[in-house]
């Protein structure tokens, strides 16, 4: 995955660094430079450092806070400028590497991560000069636009200290929250510093290896954060880089270790990787947010969205990682309650646009009336029992969440229409259908979805027995009125309009039979005109990444094994230079939004690991949505239950097949079905396609 001069595509996108808290570009000089970041597409990222949870308290936008950035100068007579460059996103090391020639013949080689476990930057710089020239690379605690203004909001104390210096900073609209930045040299550099930066520079007449630190921390996680960044620099320093990064590294291994698959496709599995690079990058200690900048709705967290984001960690046996999401929204489900109703009834309504401490931060819009995001809350909290088997979590953390998610529908959104029968009232589907629809079929389709979780999870805990009756026979009673022209469901009665929702039935919310005609008809029909209605928003004629992997999901659970992979490789064909994900990049010089969208990566993961491993009825499939040509494959996925299941195939044989339990699994065997394409004598001797595997704690 790797980017250089002579490539000349509209959809570069500089590749990001990322823990989790902080995440950054590095553009092609190996440093942050806004003037190097390729073409301007819409809605492109600020080329600056990002801290999760860092936001403005003034207006409704809840701004990300901007930490500047960092930038490098070489100068002999004049200032050089980069004529040529490479530039790779190493995802396996969660690295980025840099090889820049300038107009003189110098180069410098260039290695940049963000330490996984805590808030330090690691860049080392190799430079071969022609002849004698000043290196210098500087750090700017800055707003998104001059390297030479503080952020809004913010006053700063700049001091030199040996080979490097310090920026204590502290926020004017808010009290509490001040930090320090740290940014030091592991070799002897003249230090100057300015009201917002400090530069370390040195004359460079033969080869030399210069390697950078910058340490941040605040308030908000610490209250000794002076001494901790120092911390971190002297053990930096102590260390090397070589000792960093192998730590750094190790802890990536372990990520990528604990589940992933391949199929042997190079596009499709760089894809993959990258796609999984980049939900650990951004995964904060709250959530998953549609992505960790400022142009990504300024790193907001939407419940529908994560709910994808969650299936793609979850399904990758990440599920420490996919906690986070459901542990969110049960951390915000106070507020939730309270802004349902204010005689606090068990009646939660979340958040179109959710804050870390769960309160809403949308913009006003019609987005405002959206509930089927409501659906998908209680999905991933059952989700996360169903595959983990943790009775403890679905007992005090989830079915709580599940409860008052139920709850809502019936008091506020279900009507009896003469004539017609219950119904879901007016709301916003999904926003291309317009505001103000009656009885929508996603929406309705995620509110029996609601009722029947609440059921089984009141089932397996033993208690509600009265209330779940009720949901169950108001699903039933919604199950008759969806919305149908006789041969097809409709988006709501009298549309003419095609949308995605088509598939909502099968996915996400898997309230129809599989065979229902009405429900394969409608879906039918969505594809014949998807060229029309395939992206987010009324522009272009192509169909979005997110789209695309719901159809494979779609197509995967229909038996369609040909059309799920064609849909997996139509996206991966249409990723940036380091097969990130963009919201919608399907059509040269005309449609090119959000790059970086934490969301398409997410839905391609899971789509990806439902190809190759589906649960149902008890039985674990594998490969059921994989096209035929695709005889060899690997992977390492999570099942119900608290299963791992671990699989791998060599033209068109099964040689290894294995189940493990984690920690909450009760399980003693696994049944398995396997397609009759496969041979798998050499896993269970007698080559059936249907047996029962142990279950190895």
């Amino acid at each position: 995955m790797i980017y250089s001069d002579t490539d000349r595509r509209e959809i570069y996108c500089a590749p990001f660094l990322g823990n989790g808290e902080i995440t950054l570009q590095i553009t092609p000089d190996g440093a942050m430079d806004p003037g190097m970041r390729g073409e301007l597409i819409k809605a492109y990222p600020s080329c600056c450092i990002w801290w999760a949870g860092r936001r403005t308290r003034g207006g409704s936008n809840r701004a990300l806070l901007s930490f500047g950035r960092f930038e490098q100068k070489l100068i002999a007579k004049e200032e050089l400028t980069a004529v040529h460059y490479t530039q790779e996103l190493d995802v396996a090391d969660a690295q980025v590497k840099c090889h820049t020639v300038y107009g003189d013949g110098s180069v410098v080689d260039t290695q940049v991560f963000v330490r996984t476990d805590c808030n330090l930057i690691a860049v080392k710089k190799s430079i071969f000069p022609r002849s004698s020239l000043r290196f210098s690379l500087s750090y700017s605690l800055c707003g998104k636009g001059s390297s030479e203004c503080l952020p809004d909001f913010t006053v700063a104390d700049v001091a030199a200290g040996k080979n490097g210096g310090a920026i204590h900073y502290k926020l004017t609209d808010q009290e509490d929250l001040s930090g320090m930045v740290r940014f030091v040299c592991d070799t002897e550099s003249r230090v100057s510093v300015s009201d917002n930066a400090v530069t370390l520079s040195r004359e460079i007449a033969s080869p030399a290896e210069l390697c950078y630190y910058i340490a941040l921390s605040d308030s908000m996680d610490r209250d000794d954060y002076t001494e901790f960044t120092l911390s971190m620099i002297t053990s930096a320093l102590a260390d090397g880089f070589g000792r960093q990064k192998a730590a750094h590294g190790k802890i990536w291994n372990d990520y990528y270790a604990e589940g992933g698959a391949r199929i042997g496709d190079e596009r499709c599995d760089n894809a993959y990787l990258t796609a999984q690079y980049h939900l650990k990058c951004f995964k904060t200690k709250w959530s998953l947010p549609v992505g960790l900048f400022d142009s990504c709705w300024e790193s907001k967290f939407f419940a529908f969205d994560e709910h994808y984001m969650f299936l793609g960690l979850l399904t990758s046996n990440h599920l420490d990682a996919a906690a986070c999401v459901p542990r969110f929204r049960a951390d915000g489900l106070k507020y939730a309650i309270s802004r349902g109703s204010s005689k606090h009834h068990n009646a939660a309504h979340y958040p179109w646009e959710t804050l870390e401490d769960g309160t809403e931060a949308s913009p006003p819009g019609f987005w405002y009336e959206h509930i089927f995001h409501m659906s998908t809350i209680p999905l991933s909290e059952y989700a996360y029992y169903l595959y983990t088997g943790d009775l403890d979590f679905l007992r005090g953390t989830a079915y709580p969440v599940i409860s008052a998610c139920a709850e809502f529908f019936r008091i506020h959104m279900l009507y009896r229409v003469e004539g017609v029968g219950l119904i879901v009232g007016k709301c916003t589907d999904l926003e291309r259908l317009g505001s103000s629809v009656e009885n929508a079929y996603m929406t309705t389709c995620g509110v029996i979805s609601t009722f029947r979780i609440f059921a089984e999870a009141a089932s397996l805990l033993g208690c509600d027995e009265e209330l779940a009756r009720e949901y169950l026979g108001l699903a039933d009673e919604l199950m008759k009125t969806l919305p149908n022209d006789g041969e097809r469901y409709l988006p709501y009665p009298g549309c003419t309009e095609r949308s995605i929702a088509a598939y909502s039935g099968t996915f996400p919310f898997d309230v129809i039979d599989r065979s229902d005609p009405l429900q394969l008809a409608a879906i039918e029909d969505y594809v014949k005109h998807e060229d029309a209605f395939g992206n987010m928003y009324e522009m272009g004629r192509g169909v979005c990444s997110w789209y695309a992997c719901w159809k494979a999901i779609v197509s995967a659970r229909l038996g369609r094994a040909y059309e799920a992979t064609e849909a997996i490789r139509k996206v991966a064909g249409e990723t940036g230079y380091f097969g990130e994900m963009f919201e919608i990049n399907n059509e040269p010089s005309s449609t090119y939004l959000h790059p970086w969208f934490t969301t398409a990566a997410g839905i391609y993961v899971h789509a990806f690991n439902e190809c190759l491993l589906s649960c149902r009825d008890g039985m674990v499939t594998i490969a059921p949505a994989l096209a035929d040509e695709y005889d060899s494959f690997s992977f390492r996925l999570a099942a119900y239950g608290g299963v791992t299941i671990e699989c791998e195939a060599k033209e068109g044989s099964i040689t290894r097949l294995t189940a493990h339990a984690s920690a909450c699994c009760t399980a003693k065997s696994v049944k398995v079905c396997v397609p009759e394409r496969f041979r798998t004598d050499i896993v269970n001797g007698d080559g059936s396609h249907i047996f029962t595997i142990k279950v190895v704690s």
